[in-house]
């Protein structure tokens, strides 16, 4: 692997580094209150929380066996409100913690705090916490509502309310269950008895943005969103190799043929001569030197007599006219200029037949002895 190809791997190795790193399990950023979201204004810490005390935690609410949906934000549209209070009406458990949700009861005129404390507290669940702490929090009025917490008998950072066969707990502010309040004063003691009344409930942790329509969910929605993240850096990556694989071919450019050369041995040992020489010098002097050599023998020329003699002495044997011969030997053109690799091959070529009558023109191995001519 040389080092551009080397360079081009390690950034593709990293590049797949970001992206995994953007797109990783539970990582988002921007949206308030997101259960799936690390970020301090986010509440996956809820989410794990609720698991780690037995919850079977969803972000839908409309899926099968839900007993509790905790609706951090209220910005539902009336189908889905609807929806919901349906399912409190036959049986189930609502968690609200948008003060101005129409779910719950309506605010009091009381200035939001940072901290509240205990006070009046009917509520079973909430024998023990002492204080919540967060951002804005107010109170609801308590008018018909069957329990009450943090506050006075007139208003409660908690209150909730039996509606049909189901309940609605609704608090002052969500603040406390985001990621950078969870941990502060009791604020996690409040929500996880709030939550899980029962034994390992079914949670749907939910906000306005993750809540689907009903009746518009469709075969897509299952699909898991981590997909589509593989699906978009499986594309990046095949994209990136077919780019590298194809950029080493380049433009096809169109090449006239100088010399037709006939498919024989000699194509492929002079391929065989050039891949091992890697340079055409040395090819074409093994090339002058094994034709020099056969043809001598062939034709019983001393080894001593020069080129020019050795070409006349052999043209009186055969019908070639000794400046071909010539040309082969010295490496030169009719016109007096050295000889490329492809122009000795053809040379060759065409003296051979008359010259080498029943021998293979090149070829690996010992050759077949034969009659020298008289």
């Amino acid at each position: 692997m040389n080092r551009r190809s080397a360079g081009l791997w390690i950034a593709l190795g990293l590049l797949a580094l970001v992206i995994a790193l953007l797109a990783r399990p539970g990582r988002t950023s921007g949206i308030p209150l997101d259960p799936r979201s690390t970020e301090p204004s986010g509440a996956r810490a809820l989410t794990e929380l609720l698991e780690r005390f037995g919850a079977d935690v969803t972000n839908d609410p409309f899926g099968a066996d839900v007993d509790v949906i905790v609706l951090l934000v209220d910005d539902l549209d009336p189908d889905s409100r609807s929806a919901v209070e349906s399912f409190v009406r036959g049986g189930g458990r609502l968690v609200v913690l948008d003060p101005d949700s129409p779910l719950g009861p309506p605010a009091t005129q009381a200035p939001p705090a940072q901290r509240i404390e205990r006070g009046v507290c009917t509520i079973t669940e909430l024998s023990s916490p002492v204080e919540v702490e967060g951002v804005d929090l107010r109170t609801s009025i308590t008018d018909g509502a069957s329990g009450s917490c943090f506050g006075e008998a007139s208003g409660a950072f908690v209150v909730e309310r039996v509606v049909g066969d189901g309940r609605i707990v609704s608090l002052g502010g969500a603040s406390i269950v985001d990621n950078a309040h969870l941990g502060m004063a009791d604020n996690a003691t409040v929500i996880v008895r709030l939550v899980l009344v029962d034994d390992s409930p079914r949670v749907a942790v939910v906000r306005d943005a993750a809540l689907p329509a009903v009746g518009d969910t469709t075969l897509a929605d299952l699909v898991p969103s981590r997909v589509g993240v593989f699906g978009a850096q499986f594309l990046v990556a095949t994209g990136l190799w077919l780019w590298f694989r194809g950029r080493r071919f380049g433009k096809v450019v169109a090449e006239p043929q100088l010399v037709e050369i006939p498919g024989s041995l000699i194509v492929r040992s002079t391929a065989e001569l050039h891949r091992r020489a890697k340079g055409d010098a040395w090819a074409a002097q093994v090339l002058r030197s094994d034709f020099d050599r056969r043809m001598r023998r062939e034709h019983r020329i001393p080894t001593e007599l020069d080129a020019a003699t050795a070409a006349l002495l052999i043209a009186r044997q055969t019908s070639v006219a000794p400046e071909a011969i010539l040309d082969v030997l010295i490496g030169t053109t009719p016109d007096g200029r050295p000889q490329t690799l492809v122009e000795l091959v053809a040379a060759i070529d065409a003296v051979s037949p008359a010259l080498f009558a029943n021998e293979p023109i090149l070829g690996p191995g010992p050759t077949r002895e034969r009659s020298l001519r008289s």
